[in-house]
């Protein structure tokens, strides 16, 4: 039988630990609280293998009214020796590492550790300044690493040979401002020559940089030969780099996003993101401010959109400082995900290091203490332990509606049909509009009012030329663009 204990007062935790001294959090973690002294939380094994685990979870501890003084140990067997855990607060800045966060107003311990290589138990144990243990029970995973508000996460494409001198100047300015970098390589040798992979390798070594598959040849969908693309890229990235202590399990290294070039994605690209034990893709589409579905059947997160694209590409990005500040203040306002995407080379190609907007905006997200900051993997690494479980604060609960998102269409390029998938948070008057390359509309395919949902509607381009088109949307006050490909 499966217990959950979901905390809502210390008394309540404290008596869930005495009742019931073993119950499952979820599906994949186990935790066994001993009389209140001590608490072990076991992984499966199979998730452990695939996946290594080694950025630490944030684990709730409940603590006795009045507590002071105290301090947090782990460990990993039972015949090792206890490690007391940095004891941080909320005037520390830190990411990603083992750590105790302690909540006297609360009565809450926050916890962050990571599991060993060798083991799937971790053990936690609170105790008084005079090494006595304390009272303490299990209260769940916290939604953000050490309960943080809101979290920023930056992605970047086309990382090989031809742009690699823009990726490591972008990363110097990310770098500065303790922002991780989510990086898409390009994997093939015709793309990435031995000169490009010490490259990478220097950057990964210097910190705040994740190696991640953005394909082997960067080719529109359909791929000619898709597990070459899709697994062939993990493999060179495997291969060819040392990946971090954070991004490894013993000698067993992992790639953990999928950035589909484009933005496009299909069946059969999704099949070997599965395959080959991706956490998630991560599209294009705007306006995406909160965690994808977890596909039981795949075994992975539904692809991922971002917040917004920093730049000035002729596809579409945004270089407006009011536009960009704005939307992160929504963002952390809700509580939710901000991810920035951009392109080196395009922020290189229009100047915009040092045309204010860029180094301005860095500026106005990065280092508070309130926000966690990480790689878009280890975001979702994180993720695969805490989703199934309900989340509830010692406070009350913030409920985030969903946020606006339009998909780029599927097929592209396509003949004649091809899907458009959007999101609205609001019930709104809809409008969907096919536009030519010189934007003079061709056809409305929505024009009513929806209420708050996701929705797909085809459009059928037979009786029109191959070319380059654009689909726009406006709801209430948002409005999106995306560029989409007849081929016939």
């Amino acid at each position: 039988m499966k217990i959950f204990c979901i905390k809502v007062s210390v008394l309540t935790t404290l008596l869930c630990s005495f009742l019931y001294p073993q119950y499952y959090l979820n599906r994949k973690i186990a935790v066994s609280d001993e009389a209140g002294n001590q608490i072990v939380i076991t992984v499966d094994s199979t998730i452990h293998e695939n996946y290594g685990l080694k950025f630490p979870y944030t684990y709730k501890i409940s603590i006795s009214q009045g507590s002071s003084g105290l301090k947090a140990f782990r460990k990993f067997f039972n015949s090792m020796n206890w490690s007391q855990l940095p004891d941080k607060t909320v005037n520390d800045f830190f990411n990603g590492i083992d750590a105790v966060r302690f909540d006297y107003t609360s009565n809450i311990a926050y916890v962050s550790a990571a599991f060993h290589s060798v083991t799937d138990s971790l053990f936690i144990k609170i105790t008084d300044n005079q090494n006595n243990n304390v009272l303490a029970g299990f209260a769940g995973i916290c939604k953000y690493y050490d309960n943080r508000k809101a979290v920023v996460t930056c992605s970047a494409d086309d990382w090989h040979m031809h742009f690699s001198n823009y990726f490591i100047e972008s990363l110097i300015y990310f770098r500065q401002y303790n922002l991780w970098v989510t990086a898409g390589i390009v994997t093939d040798s015709g793309w990435c020559d031995n000169q490009t992979w010490q490259q990478i390798q220097t950057q990964l070594n210097l910190g705040f940089v994740e190696a991640t598959s953005h394909s082997r040849n960067h080719l529109f969908v359909p791929y000619n030969n898709t597990e070459y693309e899709v697994q062939g890229s993990k493999e060179d990235i495997i291969n060819n780099l040392n990946l971090p202590s954070l991004f490894k399990r013993g000698n067993k290294e992992y790639v953990y996003v999928w950035i589909a070039p484009y933005g496009q994605y299909n069946d059969s690209i999704d099949y070997y993101v599965s395959k080959n034990q991706y956490l998630t893709s991560r599209l294009t589409n705007n306006n995406y401010y909160i965690f994808s579905n977890w596909e039981d059947n795949k075994n992975k997160f539904a692809a991922v959109g971002v917040s917004y694209e920093m730049g000035e590409a002729s596809w579409g990005g945004v270089h407006d400082l009011d536009t960009l500040n704005n939307t992160f203040n929504t963002v952390f306002e809700k509580g939710e995900i901000y991810h920035l995407m951009f392109h080196p080379h395009v922020l290189n190609q229009y100047n915009s290091w040092n045309d204010g907007y860029v180094i301005d905006h860095l500026q106005h997200i990065s280092n508070r203490k309130n926000i966690w900051y990480v790689g878009l993997g280890h975001l979702y690494l994180y993720r695969l332990l805490e989703y199934d479980e309900p989340q509830v604060s010692v406070d009350d609960e913030i409920v985030l509606m969903p946020s606006y998102f339009f998909e780029q269409n599927y097929p592209n390029p396509f003949n004649p049909l091809t899907k458009i998938k959007y999101s609205i948070q609001n019930t709104e008057c809809v409008t969907i509009k096919i536009l030519d390359i010189l934007g003079n509309e061709i056809e409305t395919i929505v024009n009513e009012v929806k209420p708050v949902g996701t929705y797909e509607v085809t459009w059928n381009a037979a009786n029109l030329p191959s070319g380059v088109y654009f689909y726009r949307i406006r709801a209430g006050s948002f409005i999106d663009t995306k560029k989409m490909i007849l081929l016939k």
